[in-house]
């Protein structure tokens, strides 16, 4: 447990908080609604999902504010999936989750199955006692998203 006093509005006295991860607009497809009228609210591990979902959609270089924010995964949609092709996923997976500053460090690797690549995640939160898993199925035929999921 952290002897760090509240800062930010974060209590940092918490060994784990949902403060921690944050709170955000509600994203899917379209900005939602919640049952009052206002946006809907993703907090905690949903909000770090969401983020790092975000962060995997947005080609690196893309967002003027802040050029370094995405990803490198687009590099490799089109290309064969061969042992060398995984492995730099894997790095390239890794390295952007490990941008977040939530994210202490994380696990990739790229498992194919039939057409579809699976890139399986271990996720270390800099305010977690345990790690988070997370999966992203891509369709090597379709080239679509096939899943995403985050369990502990």
């Amino acid at each position: 447990m952290s002897d760090l006093p509240r800062v930010g509005g974060i209590d940092r006295t918490r060994p784990w908080s949902f403060e921690a991860l944050g709170t955000d607009a509600a994203f899917g497809l379209d900005l939602g609604a919640s049952s009052n009228g206002d946006w809907a609210l993703a907090s905690g591990e949903a909000c770090l999902l969401q983020d790092l979902a975000h962060r995997f959609a947005t080609p690196r270089g893309s967002y003027a504010i802040d050029p370094a924010f995405g990803s490198d995964v687009f590099d490799f949609l089109n290309a064969e999936m061969d042992e060398l092709t995984r492995n730099a996923l894997a790095v390239e997976v890794k390295e952007t989750l490990e941008d977040d500053p939530r994210v202490d460090e994380a696990t990739a690797r790229v498992v194919v199955v039939g057409s579809v690549a699976r890139v399986e995640v271990t996720v270390v939160i800099a305010t977690r006692e345990n790690p988070l898993n997370l999966v992203f199925g891509w369709d090597i035929d379709t080239r679509t998203l096939t899943e995403a999921a985050l369990g502990d």
